[in-house]
């Protein structure tokens, strides 16, 4: 994905930004404290731009709800400006809790961010 790294919120969360698609990278654990808020300072900088937001899971071992409902109010943020998320690389623990949750009814999971990027790009060829 082409653009700069613009910022690094802190060791588990990295931002990349190109001109039609946000990508944010996650690593470790995510169960409510600092980094749990800097995914949600994300998700509010860039909820009103007109692009759309991948989250790169591949990284991540653990998320609590406090997390969950992060990603939810930021795809509810999103969808009220034409706007969506979509996450990919989650693990199989992952997928049963977005899917127990019936999360993945809102936010559309891929197997890797190189096709949450073509699903995002609809014209462009698929990866």
């Amino acid at each position: 994905m082409e653009g700069n790294l613009n910022m690094s919120r802190n060791e588990q969360i990295s931002v990349s930004e190109s001109e039609q698609i946000v990508q944010i990278t996650l690593s470790g654990q995510f169960v409510g404290g600092e980094e749990t808020a800097a995914v949600r300072a994300a998700l509010l900088e860039f909820r009103n731009d007109g692009r759309d937001i991948m989250i790169d899971m591949s990284k991540v071992s653990y998320v609590n709800s406090s997390f969950l409902g992060t990603l939810l109010a930021g795809q509810t943020a999103l969808s009220r400006v034409g706007g969506r998320i979509v996450v990919s690389g989650l693990n199989e623990s992952l997928k049963r809790v977005f899917t127990t949750t019936q999360l993945d009814r809102l936010i559309s999971i891929h197997e890797s961010a190189e096709k949450a990027i073509a699903a995002l790009l609809p014209d462009t060829k698929k990866m």
